[in-house]
């Protein structure tokens, strides 16, 4: 017993310690947003903005349990530091007496954003626990010019903080350059690609470190 409970509580601790944001996570969200589809319980007709970001003290898709004072002041800090008053509101929104969803005239939707706000209201869901590694897998894929600066640069600024490390997986070497990380791995040559009309061998393939 005393060692399944070590193991619970060591399980526990990576999971508040570690975050990681992909693409995967991303479009899970975007269907639970997606008003067309009814498939998740309990999900309201709207899915703002201030309640995907909310949701990461749970570790939840969606919104289910009560965010207090401290949570509300986080989460504020966090819109703050990553300047994303036009996509979450400034001031927490309230829920109705008759229905406990929030009002899109309250507060964006999330499934109406594009995939760039998206991501960085998903940036600022995955920082509100504060975590200690962040790992964000391709972040930028898809992205405008316009949006993709500004996911970016909000991460420039959070590879500032001495308190969270960042994992950033990515093929194109121009963001490397732009988010000037100390340390580089490089896996391979990136001008060479492994494709599906290789002539390499299985054998081949055993005797070096996979290319993008």
């Amino acid at each position: 017993r005393k060692q399944t409970t070590y193991k619970i509580i060591h399980v526990t601790s990576i999971e508040t310690q570690f975050k990681v944001l992909s693409t995967e996570f991303h479009m899970t969200y975007v269907d639970y947003a997606d008003p067309s589809i009814r498939k998740f319980a309990d999900k309201p007709s709207v899915v703002t903005t201030w309640e995907v970001v909310c949701s990461g003290f749970f570790d939840s898709i969606g919104l289910y349990d009560a965010v207090s004072s401290t949570h509300k002041d986080t989460v504020l800090e966090w819109v703050d530091f990553f300047q994303i008053h036009d996509l979450v509101n400034k001031i927490p929104p309230r829920k109705s007496k008759t229905n406990t969803s929030l009002s899109a005239d309250q507060c964006p939707n999330f499934f109406n954003l594009s995939q760039g706000e998206q991501k960085l209201v998903l940036l600022c869901r995955a920082m509100v626990k504060g975590p200690r590694l962040l790992l964000l897998d391709e972040p930028t894929h898809g992205l405008s010019g316009h949006n993709r600066d500004r996911l970016l640069n909000a991460l420039i600024a959070l590879a500032d903080k001495p308190d969270v490390a960042i994992v950033y997986v990515t093929h194109r070497s121009d963001e490397i350059d732009a988010l000037a990380f100390e340390h580089v791995l490089d896996l391979g040559d990136r001008s060479q690609h492994n494709t599906l009309d290789s002539h390499e061998t299985d054998s081949d393939r055993h005797d070096h470190i996979p290319r993008d």
